[in-house]
């Protein structure tokens, strides 16, 4: 997909590494990262979503790398969120055992 002069991989949900930079923090953590424009709630421009797991820091502002490991399904719209929250959770439990063992 490309926007503007950037080029976004196919729309969804990904298994991801996730580097925190300038922050002197040297782990890589694990993550759901969602590329898309989020249509379960309306239209919106594209952008990247990172969902950290076992992470408790508040870190907004903060430049993060992010590797994306395994593509997990196509961005979806939901008729209500709570349809969206379940899959969220099918998709972390998926992308918690793939990460484990890559």
């Amino acid at each position: 997909y490309l926007f503007g002069n950037c080029i976004i991989p196919h729309f969804g949900v990904y298994a991801s590494r996730v580097r925190l930079l300038d922050t002197g923090d040297k782990k890589t953590y694990k993550g759901a990262t969602s590329i898309g424009t989020r249509p379960t709630f309306g239209n919106n421009l594209p952008n990247l979503e990172v969902y950290i797991f076992e992470f408790g820091k508040e870190i907004y502002g903060v430049e993060i790398e992010v590797e994306l490991n395994f593509f997990i399904r196509p961005e979806i719209a939901f008729s209500e969120t709570s349809r969206l929250l379940k899959q969220m959770e099918k998709d972390c439990a998926e992308i918690k055992k793939l990460l484990n063992i890559f």
